[in-house]
């Protein structure tokens, strides 16, 4: 009937994507810092938590400009089980960008290598004197010592070695570790230095 009927079309923009770019795990050692990387396409802000806190502590930039890197930086506590999650969330600063799901990071603790010094004293023949023979530092756990390679307890003792005669030893020890600290072992080489005779003439 050449009647022209009104339409009504309703268009839908729909939001753009965030996306992130983020360690998925991090390996760090008991009473060290390491970072790992987060990064966003956009601008906007980072929340990065943990429920961990026990374990680890964390320090990063919250304000993030597009495509710039940064880095969380971590700090290992205490070993625990021996992991942490940490948790990073992004919120864009234009509302026309989806706020994107939050991403986990597993946080790998590990022992720090134990901080045992044993050092060798130095000694002079005493006649029938025995002398302690090493001196022992900084040991993280029980220290056993032998006159034989050691590995564990077993064939140890926590006394500190002693020599009498003027000879050469090699001691072995063995460091237990702790809840924090690997188990270590070594040598050390010690000498009981000969004593200078004294000859006195008379007339």
């Amino acid at each position: 009937d050449g009647t022209n009927t009104a339409q009504t079309i309703a268009w839908t923009i729909r939001k753009a994507d965030a996306i992130l770019n983020i360690d998925s795990s991090l390996t760090v050692t008991f009473d060290t810092t390491r970072a790992f990387h987060y990064l966003a396409n956009i601008p906007g802000a980072f929340s990065i938590t943990t429920t961990d806190t026990q374990l680890i502590s964390i320090e990063y930039i919250e304000t993030a400009t597009a495509n710039t890197q940064y880095d969380a930086n971590v700090t290992a506590l205490d070993v625990g089980s021996g992991s942490a999650t940490v948790v990073v969330a992004f919120t864009p600063n234009n509302p026309n960008y989806n706020v994107p799901a939050s991403q986990s990071v597993n946080i790998i603790i590990q022992k720090a290598q134990n901080t045992i010094l044993v050092t060798a004293n130095q000694l002079t023949y005493i006649k029938d004197t025995p002398q302690e023979l090493v001196t022992t530092q900084n040991a993280k756990g029980t220290v056993y010592y032998s006159d034989n390679a050691i590995d564990s307890p077993s064939g140890g003792t926590t006394d500190i070695p002693t020599g009498i005669d003027a000879v050469n030893y090699t001691i072995y020890y063995y460091v237990t570790g702790t809840s924090q600290y690997l188990e270590a072992t070594g040598s050390v080489n010690v000498t009981i230095a000969k004593q200078t005779a004294i000859l006195e003439w008379t007339n």
